[in-house]
């Protein structure tokens, strides 16, 4: 169900076998795509996976497969007259499955109960007409044998009046429904799902749209309001408004609630607002106790501001998924708050906005984002794991017998495991393997742990070497247990070594081997400036911010590694570039070269670079860092890396024609006029313009310059775009000129065809 439970913990203390140990074993199982879009997390019962999309489909899915077994229409809402409004979509509540049937909102604002064997509809009540613009984002929640659901508009334009419905199971063609504003009036949506305290017999749900005259308790009007209902009558029994100022076009309150408790007893609720600020309240009174900023206010927190991710809690911790801070640069966060000292205990800057609750089980937070799915150390918010960005998420993700599963943008569901480890199997080990690094000079590589386990009965087992380099200890034990991994160094010569741990389980049964490799770098070489350069140009230890440079040297790694996407890594194959203090993304690593990324937030001026391996660095080189500093690419020594306005490469074979556009690829442009996080990749829908004025000829003549900017969806690359003047058939150089500092000459063919 949504949120784990009926209070909206989203922790799940039984899911144990995921752990920081074999998290990094993560794979994906299976994956299949559901056509559309998906922002419903999954209901995980039994061996069956339930959800919908976008396109009005809910379906049910073989967990150990990822294969269909039936799926069944639930309807889409219409778009609005209006074409400037949200587009209609179909589900977006999560399922909740209850005596064999799967309880979910549709897309044309009616509930539906689904046969959980076939998909067979057993009953529709519709509790909003779609048409006028009404929408089920809530998901269901079941207490007391009623079901619970909120009524909202489908986006800000057209409102419909909004309430929450109350649907007895046993007699679902009459709900109750406790409308938010009077008769006549609309507005007040609940977009969130609601929360139960079933002891206290109380319903608690957040609203939206409390701008203007919309939150008056005398008139009725619940406008942006965290409320206590009566779970029976649905009779309001307390409630809180969210602050709101003159100034505000589109307060909301942006989460779910969370019902808590701290271990001295005391009650609490929490919500997220669209304000960026997390509400703490006493229960069952409402009285505001405490409140944490977390994010920047706004508007539409899918740009990265506000916070409409649900709160979670672990029984001691409160985690909590934002926008982009007041003080990073990040467009998403997460949050460890101790709710006991209300004090922060760490921030983890995400690479994406965080608009689905985190999900939480012993040890570990997994935090769905704009950019994929990331796994974090509870205790730390250390990134131990991610997906590698398959696609951005607007829901939570769910695990279940040491399986993540979660739905992506862009239809995808993953069922993210250890492919080939059955920890129900007698003895086994993880990680499946480990890789040791050790660049000479440097302090010898740390122990690593592997974690051994068996079946439910404690199996006794022996450790054992093959490679005199490689030690165990203890060398043995009963599981489940830790064994420690040491590498010894001394004597050994740079390269590559692979040796094997194995543990031979006490009652004779099957050994398991986890392979170890070492990758022994010789020391790391003394560079000077002119060992730094330009990516393009080449020109030594003058670089821009943002943009992309060189390291040509012997030594600098001991293999060849390229990023596997973006954003880019900081650490490469142990090899990290620091540049005053601040870690540059790396693309390519190998012994002779390394390519990199000037971050943006390094200063303007003097500066230092160094070069990290395992421990051991390079004493610090000095570099020049410039507002602009531009080369462009070249394709053989002297002709520009260029496309004509065609797409195709520019070549003395494929000439532009005079008077159309060219564009140029080049890196040192400097700061652009959008917020960019180094390593990232520039966005494909926002030009991203440099900040210094551009100009540029073309064989001498000045050239009209269409666009100078980052390029849309590359790292560290920029790109202008020139209206070629009217030139004879020829080679031509090309040169930028931006702020004070002038490019690198490059050749295009340029054809004249009138």
């Amino acid at each position: 169900m949504y949120l784990a439970n009926l209070a909206h913990t989203s922790y799940a203390p039984d899911q144990t076998r995921l752990n920081a140990t074999n998290l990094p074993l993560l794979a994906p199982l299976w994956k299949v795509n559901a056509g559309a879009t998906i922002s419903s997390g999954i209901t995980a019962v039994g061996n069956r996976l339930f959800f919908g999309d976008w396109n009005g489909n809910f379906y049910a899915l073989d967990a150990a497969s990822g294969r269909s077994l039936w799926s069944t229409f639930v309807g889409k809402a219409p778009d609005p007259a209006d074409d400037t409004c949200q587009p209609g979509i179909g589900v977006s509540s999560q399922p909740m499955v209850v005596g064999g049937t799967v309880y979910v909102g549709g897309g044309d604002s009616a509930v539906y109960a689904l046969d959980q064997a076939t998909g067979e509809i057993r009953w529709r009540l519709p509790l909003a007409d779609p048409q006028s613009g009404a929408m089920l984002w809530s998901s269901t929640v079941i207490s007391g044998n009623a079901l619970y659901m909120g009524i909202a508009s489908l986006g800000d334009c057209p409102l419909v009046r909004g309430g929450l419905a109350r649907i007895s199971l046993d007699d679902p063609t009459h709900p109750l429904v406790r409308y938010l504003v009077p008769e006549g009036q609309i507005g007040v949506s609940v977009w969130s799902t609601p929360a139960v305290d079933a002891q206290a017999n109380l319903i608690y749900v957040t609203t939206g749209n409390g701008n203007g005259d919309a939150q008056d308790a005398d008139a009725g009007i619940w406008g942006s309001a965290l409320l206590a209902l009566d779970a029976a009558t649905l009779e309001i029994k307390a409630h809180f408004f969210l602050p709101v100022s003159a100034d505000d076009v589109d307060v909301d309150f942006g989460s779910s609630p969370t019902l808590f408790q701290t271990p001295d007893g005391q009650q609490f609720v929490a919500a997220n607002g669209k304000d960026g600020v997390m509400y703490v309240l006493h229960r069952p009174d409402l009285t505001p106790a405490w409140h944490f900023k977390l994010a920047v206010d706004c508007i539409n927190p899918a740009l990265g501001c506000g916070s409409i991710s649900t709160p979670a809690f672990d029984g001691r911790t409160m985690f909590t998924g934002a926008g982009q801070p007041d003080s990073a640069v990040s467009p998403g966060s997460v949050y460890a708050i101790d709710p006991a000292t209300q004090n922060l205990l760490w921030m983890y800057q995400a690479r994406g906005v965080v608009l689905a609750p985190v999900t939480l089980t012993p040890g570990l937070v997994l935090v769905p984002s704009t950019k994929g799915l990331a796994a974090l150390d509870a205790t730390s918010g250390k990134e131990l794991w991610t997906d590698g960005r398959t696609s951005g998420m607007f829901s939570q993700a769910a695990v279940a017998n040491g399986t993540v599963y979660a739905t992506y943008f862009n239809g995808d569901v993953v069922a993210w495991g250890m492919p080939g480890i059955d920890l129900q199997n007698p003895l086994a080990a993880t990680p499946g393997g480990l890789q040791f690094r050790y660049t000479s000079g440097g302090p010898p590589p740390a122990a690593q742990p592997l974690n051994v386990y068996a079946s439910t009965a404690s199996t006794s087992f022996t450790v054992a070497s093959d490679s005199s380099w490689l030690s165990a200890s203890p060398q043995s034990g009963s599981t489940p247990a830790a064994v420690s991994v040491q590498i010894a160094v001394g004597g050994l010569a740079p390269g590559a070594y692979s040796g094997t741990i194995t543990f031979t389980p006490g009652d004779g049964g099957n050994p398991v081997a986890v392979g170890v490799s070492l990758l022994v770098n010789g020391p790391l070489p003394n560079l000077s400036p002119s060992n730094v350069t330009n990516a393009a140009s080449f020109e030594a230890a003058t670089l821009a911010p943002g943009s992309l440079f060189s390291i040509i040297a012997n030594n600098l790694a001991g293999e060849t590694v390229t990023a596997g996407g973006v954003p880019w890594p900081v650490i490469v194959s142990g090899v990290s570039v620091i540049i005053n203090g601040i870690p540059a993304p790396l693309y390519y690593v190998s012994p002779t070269q390394i390519n990199a990324q000037v971050p943006f937030e390094v200063a303007l001026g003097a500066a230092s670079l160094v070069v990290e391996s395992n421990g051991a660095a390079t004493a610090p080189v000095p570099l020049t860092i410039v507002p602009v500093a531009p080369g462009i690419f070249l394709l053989d020594g002297t002709r520009a890396a260029a496309t004509n306005q065609d797409s195709s490469v520019n070549a003395p074979s494929n000439p532009a024609a005079a008077g159309s556009i060219v564009s140029a690829y080049f890196t040192g442009q400097g700061q652009v006029d959008i917020p960019m996080a180094a390593g990232d990749a520039a966005p494909i829908d926002t030009l991203g313009n440099t900040l210094a004025p551009a100009t540029a000829t073309i064989g001498g003549q000045p050239a009209t310059v269409i666009f100078c900017g980052l390029a849309p969806g590359q790292v560290g690359l920029a790109q202008i775009n020139i209206q070629i003047p009217d030139l004879p058939s020829g080679d031509y150089p090309i040169v930028l000129h931006i702020g004070d500092a002038t490019s690198n000459p490059a050749v295009i063919s340029v054809t004249r065809t009138f």
